[in-house]
């Protein structure tokens, strides 16, 4: 493209639009460079970029977003949302899901954070968070994710590995969520309404985090029967 960009300006003053992701606009600055077309083009780009963007490799994030869809596409992570689903709702019987988060919220948000197992207490829950989260902890170590997130239909996170303060709150659109409005809200809602693809919501001020930018993946995750059931979300390493 950048080669038969250089061929038709020759002469010409022009302006060029790219949409796309941050990944892209990386390599159509790097197939300029190749197509030594680089000479006279000033880049003027929007939004928020992380450091040093153009040096970094776009196989790392094609490695998250294959991670990403072998995971939705596995039986183990359709089981898992499926647990923690069922046990969120039983979690307080006939109750809300705002009281569900709220105790819920009480019990794992705590200074031991990622290292904690499990908090006290006979709900199926607890019994199930006991089971998954040692793996999926580990998963968030490999892969130097900053976070994991699983949401069921509603907006509720019903369960991340850091249980940080957005843990067991609502982020649909029509929530009472502090944070619904966020770029995690953003895909959230994104992967909700196209789950057979993976959403990429690209670097942005996250407040969690005092404003530090945060960039997520995100897809649906469907059952054997083709229904969507939830959401997951990873939240890239700053690095």
């Amino acid at each position: 493209m950048m080669t038969g960009l250089r061929e038709e300006s020759k002469g010409k003053m022009r302006v060029y639009y790219l949409i796309g992701t941050e990944d892209y606009f990386r390599k159509v600055v790097c197939a300029s460079i190749v197509a030594k077309a680089e000479m006279g083009i000033t880049w003027l780009s929007r939004g928020t970029w992380i450091d040093q963007w153009w040096k970094h490799s776009d196989k790392l994030a094609e490695q998250h977003e294959k991670w990403l869809m072998e995971d939705s596409g596995g039986e183990e992570l359709k089981g898992v949302i499926a647990d923690f689903k069922q046990s969120w709702d039983d979690f307080i019987p006939g109750g809300t899901d705002k009281a569900r988060g709220d105790a819920l919220y009480a019990l794992y948000f705590t200074d031991a954070r990622e290292k904690l197992d499990v908090a006290a207490g006979s709900e199926q829950y607890h019994v199930v968070h006991q089971k998954w989260h040692p793996k999926y902890r580990q998963t968030l170590y490999d892969r130097k994710y900053y976070d994991i997130f699983m949401f069921d239909l509603r907006g509720n996170l019903i369960y991340s590995v850091y249980q940080e303060s957005d843990y067991a709150t609502n982020f649909a659109a029509n929530g009472n969520g502090e944070r619904k409005d966020s770029c995690l809200g953003d895909a959230y809602r994104a992967a909700k309404k196209n789950p057979d693809v993976v959403t990429d919501i690209d670097w942005k001020p996250y407040g969690l985090s005092a404003g530090a930018l945060a960039a997520f993946l995100s897809t649906g995750v469907k059952n054997e029967d083709g229904q969507l059931i939830g959401v997951y979300t990873i939240q890239l390493p700053p690095e």
